[in-house]
């Protein structure tokens, strides 16, 4: 496609990020998320100044925990009572969508840029971006990272530490690298809005961390440790050492 790397960008064909449009762009956002990150909490509300203003949308009550870090800012859409707690890294080469009441834990990396899969295309700063989209009322654990191209439907949860790199459909937890579908019982307290604020109860979190934690243990693990050969010993009625309380030594504190 003819046009500049911008209209490359934003068309989702390949393109060089080493160019000077995108350049004085990015500058923009990171003047813009610098003032963010470096005002106190009260000076910067829910977002700051300058990168509310660069937001492609941010809906009421959106907020933006500091640090966090974007590549242009203006492909970033959030909706209302969206969350994003501190060290979230987006990466929006293409849009970047949030659905209102989404939370986002401490962390979380979304990536709309791919690299070139042969070297001399990477040095050539060639890219493709991909969008992303997550729906309304969805929850991403800490450290979680969602890859370019990805959609996550409405109501999903995706366990902390998950590596998102297919689409997650509506209402289905995920947990894992990659991530994977994990039973969820419709009927499970745990996962049950509450009704008076319509926000899923922390409790959720520590279940999902549970979840995550148990699907990644290596096989044959054990949270009970074997005893030691010395434990064992001590352990053995045939054992005639002498006990600890009569140790020539006991007197020593």
């Amino acid at each position: 496609m003819n046009g500049s790397e911008r209209i490359k960008m934003a068309a989702g064909e390949w393109y060089t990020c080493l160019d000077s449009e995108l350049e004085a762009l990015r500058i923009l956002a990171r003047d813009a998320v610098f003032e963010h990150n470096s005002l106190s909490p009260r000076q910067r509300g829910d977002v700051g100044p300058a990168l509310k203003s660069l937001l492609g949308a941010a809906g009421e009550r959106a907020r933006i925990e500091a640090p966090f870090h974007c590549a242009y800012g203006f492909n970033i859409f959030l909706g209302d009572g969206v969350f994003l707690n501190a060290g979230c890294i987006i990466l929006d080469t293409a849009p970047v969508r949030i659905g209102k009441g989404t939370l986002l834990g401490p962390n979380v990396q979304i990536y709309c840029a791919e690299h070139h899969n042969e070297a001399a295309g990477r040095q050539a700063g060639l890219e493709i971006a991909k969008p992303v989209e997550i729906g309304d009322n969805t929850w991403i654990g800490g450290s979680a990272v969602i890859l370019a191209g990805i959609g996550i439907g409405a109501g999903a949860i995706v366990g902390a530490g998950a590596v998102v790199t297919r689409d997650v459909p509506p209402n289905t937890t995920v947990v894992g690298n990659p991530a994977r579908p994990v039973r969820r019982g419709a009927e499970h307290p745990l996962l049950q809005l509450d009704q008076r604020s319509g926000e899923i109860s922390t409790v959720i979190w520590q279940e999902v961390d549970a979840i995550a934690y148990r699907a990644q243990r290596p096989p044959g693990f054990s949270f009970h440790r074997r005893p030691s050969p010395r434990s064992r010993r001590r352990s053995d009625s045939s054992y005639t050492g002498t006990p600890r309380s009569e140790s020539p030594r006991s007197d020593v504190v």
